[in-house]
């Protein structure tokens, strides 16, 4: 796997770092991690506070283009990033959900209609050419 950097762009208003980069791979795809892992080893950042936004590869190249922001923090990445990006790259911190007060038996089944009992078969008229026959014949 070869890896070179096309651009380092430092945007302040975001407080990130932009890196564009290309990578040649001469045998499987390489995972975003392994790109993440040589990328910040090439740029002395940290892992946890870099991401790799998206990657790009035409078919049948064996040649990636992509783009990786890296943050001075966790919290400033955590901030600026959506939250689709974060989840995708498996850095969203879970929240715990708040806690709902439980229900009293008697409230549980407010605001849901009961089911009704379907009728049996056995009602259901006969339709079509068999049961006018049958009622010609009589």
């Amino acid at each position: 796997m070869d890896l070179s950097i096309d651009s380092d762009i430092q945007n302040n208003a975001l407080k990130r770092r932009e890196i564009k980069f290309t990578v040649t791979q001469y045998s499987a795809t390489v995972s975003k991690a392994e790109m993440l892992t040589e990328l910040c080893k090439k740029l002395n950042a940290s892992p946890d506070s870099s991401i790799i936004v998206n990657i790009d590869q035409s078919f049948g190249e064996r040649s990636s283009t992509g783009l990786m922001h890296v943050y001075p923090s966790v919290e400033a990445m955590e901030k600026t990033e959506p939250k689709h990006i974060l989840k995708r790259s498996g850095k969203l911190r879970e929240e715990k959900p708040k806690e709902q007060p439980a229900q009293d038996a008697g409230d549980a089944g407010k605001g849901q209609k009961e089911a009704k009992p379907k009728k049996p078969d056995a009602e259901k008229k006969e339709q079509g050419p068999v049961g006018k026959e049958e009622e010609q014949k009589k």
